[in-house]
């Protein structure tokens, strides 16, 4: 349960979270609510987080004079009920690594707005299916959507019940077999390495003219061809299929 005042001073509240930096383009969102609060006045912006930008944001937001309307709250461990309690969550970023903040905020069920930007918005949101997407410092594009979900309960009803599937490959569980799964290729290319290849390579070095590498992933074959290069052995790939004897 969210009990911060500022959830109790609107109809309806945007939700933001992450640091105050470049990366973040808060300027967008700024321009984009400033816009939203022209056409719907009974909604607040509500941001978490900290950084080296927050000065530049607050003066903006007085410029704008919207101080009335946007909440600086800080950095909270616990963002989660705040996702859960907004009407729509907002990722503004110009780019991502794997953006944490929208996972958390589809599985929590927000009806999301975020910019398609690199890499990871949309590989969770299916635009118009569980979520909108904008183009990368479009603040006007960003504002439409924003109104269309504040203005339309049925879809941020649809949007919320979409949200959380697209992370279920998130999911701790899933995530434990992923990491499973990767460590059982690596071994099986590590006993490949030294059962099959390595002998066979350390043979190819008594006399046999030609060493012939399977072209797959099965074991690092640029790092073979590298070695066999500085050894001034000729070689030559094989396509997928053929196999050592």
């Amino acid at each position: 349960k969210v009990e911060h005042s500022f959830f109790n001073q609107f109809e309806q509240i945007i939700l933001a979270v992450g640091r105050f930096e470049w990366q973040k383009d808060y300027d967008t969102l700024l321009k984009a609510f400033q816009k939203v609060t022209h056409i719907n006045n009974n909604v607040g912006l509500f941001i978490l987080g900290k950084g080296p930008l927050e000065s530049h944001y607050r003066a903006m937001v007085s410029e704008m004079q919207l101080d009335d309307k946007v909440c600086f709250a800080g950095f909270d461990k616990n963002p989660f009920k705040y996702m859960a309690a907004a009407d729509i969550y907002v990722l503004s970023s110009r780019h991502e690594g794997m953006p944490g903040t929208l996972v958390q905020a589809l599985a929590c069920g927000a009806a999301s707005v975020s910019t398609d930007c690199p890499t990871g918005p949309n590989e969770l949101i299916a635009d118009g299916e569980n979520g909108y997407l904008v183009n990368v410092g479009d603040d006007i594009a960003m504002s439409e959507r924003i109104l269309h979900l504040l203005e339309n309960h049925d879809l941020r009803s649809k949007f919320s019940i979409a949200a959380p599937k697209a992370v279920q490959s998130y999911t701790e569980e899933n995530g434990v077999q992923s990491y499973f799964d990767f460590l059982v290729r690596t071994l099986v290319r590590m006993i490949f390495w030294f059962w099959r290849v390595k002998p066979f390579i350390k043979k190819s070095l008594s006399g046999v003219d030609k060493v012939l590498l399977l072209n797959d992933a099965a074991f690092p074959g640029d790092r073979i061809c590298k070695w066999l290069k500085r050894k001034s052995i000729p070689f030559y790939l094989m396509q997928e299929g053929i196999r050592f004897p």
